[in-house]
């Protein structure tokens, strides 16, 4: 008797075999896939630069806050690991002044063309 026989005698791939290969196989799989594709996140760089807190305060968009902060390479690029040595907070103090007389000035004329 050979175990080919056997095997049909007993059952060859039923539900018991499918629900033991779905349990053991299932989560090697799904493990195996972290491994394969960590690659991509150890590999890749992302875009950095200094992060500013005073200025993180004002709506100034990303690309605003790396031209006032971060200088720029030779190829045009904004560095990586140095910025500007300035005092933001007070910066930040006239940038905000500066918006308050012009945000009334907008007032007053609009104020003005409507009477």
């Amino acid at each position: 008797m050979d175990f080919e026989d056997i095997l049909k005698d007993a059952g060859e791939f039923g539900n018991y075999q499918k629900s033991l290969l779905f349990k053991f196989m299932m989560p090697t799989t799904f493990a195996s896939a972290f491994y394969v594709l960590n690659v991509i996140f150890m590999v890749a760089t992302p875009d950095h630069w200094c992060y500013v807190p005073e200025l993180a305060s004002l709506n100034l968009s990303e690309t605003e806050i790396k031209n006032v902060a971060i200088p720029r390479l030779n190829d045009g690029t904004f560095s990586k690991c140095s910025m500007y040595s300035q005092n933001y907070s007070a910066l930040v103090s006239e940038f905000k002044s500066k918006r308050r007389v012009s945000r009334s000035k907008n007032i007053r004329q609009n104020y003005s063309k409507k009477t």
